[in-house]
């Protein structure tokens, strides 16, 4: 699900970090001619967010250990603390609710975080982190070379073309830097990990849940977005021959309870820990 990568050391280098991290730079307004967004698939509401955050806990909780990311970030940012991320610069491309750009930013309080997302986002943040609109489709040059680390999680439906997505990406990071990207491919599968297929209601065999996964992937698809990214992401990054350090590893979450009982994790409120 997640792949970490680094820029080749031969490539242009962006300017070097100063001591403190500068804020990023404000978004400008898309230029003439660029490409519009794919609209958004989901709604953008205080339910979805909600639904977002619930994601993120999950996700961070659940599946990775307590930490919302599971690449080599503290080899970029440093160890997690009250000192933590001194000079150095993260951004989050399609932040949603912002509660990934906001947990990094109370994690590493001396960074600054940026969130970026088609919609805006109307929440407290840390002082340190800024969420601001941004159609990430449109180009992303206007922040060449001002990022440690750049993050995205199950952004594909959002995406007209990943590959240029992951050649405008490149530029952002300064040396040394880490690009972190998590996706999922609107399958299901079975408890050993092999997907399942397909099958007309009616017939045995058949899930709901499959169904339903699979027209989302279509209805996506059909608006513009790379439902298949998840895919294909890794042999993209690989076989562009620009990125150093390439990692990736599944991540697998349960849908229904184990069997023998029920479970119900119990979700922390991380976002408001700095109101």
């Amino acid at each position: 699900m997640a792949t970490a990568i680094e820029p080749r050391g031969e490539l242009p280098s962006p300017p070097k970090h100063a001591p403190s991290a500068p804020a990023p730079t404000p978004a400008p307004a898309p230029a003439a001619g660029a490409t519009p967004s794919v609209a958004y698939l989901w709604t953008a509401d205080d339910l979805e967010n909600s639904r977002l955050d619930a994601q993120h806990h999950m996700l961070s909780d659940c599946a990775w250990s307590g930490k919302p990311y599971i690449a080599p970030v503290e080899s970029v940012l440093g160890p997690e603390g009250p000192e933590g991320g001194e000079g150095k610069a993260v951004l989050d491309l399609g932040t949603g609710s912002g509660i990934w750009a906001i947990d990094i930013a109370l994690r590493w309080p001396k960074a600054r975080v940026l969130g970026v997302d088609l919609g805006p986002k109307l929440r407290p943040t840390p002082p340190n982190c800024s969420l601001e609109v941004h159609d990430i489709n449109s180009g992303l040059s206007q922040w060449n070379g001002q990022f440690d680390y750049v993050h995205t999680r199950l952004i594909s439906s959002g995406i007209h073309d990943y590959p240029l997505m992951l050649s405008r990406i490149l530029p952002l990071l300064r040396p040394g830097g880490l690009l972190d990207l998590s996706e999922w491919d609107f399958r299901i599968y079975s408890a050993s990990h092999q997907p399942l297929p397909l099958v007309p209601h009616g017939q045995e065999g058949h899930s709901w849940t499959a169904e339903w996964l699979w027209a989302l992937r279509e209805a996506g698809a059909r608006r513009g977005g790379q439902m298949d990214a998840a895919s294909f992401m890794e042999g993209w990054v690989r076989e562009s021959g620009v990125w150093d350090d390439v990692g990736y590893r599944d991540t697998w979450i349960a849908i229904s309870a184990p069997t023998g009982g029920a479970f119900f994790p119990t979700l922390p409120n991380r976002s408001n820990d700095f109101c």
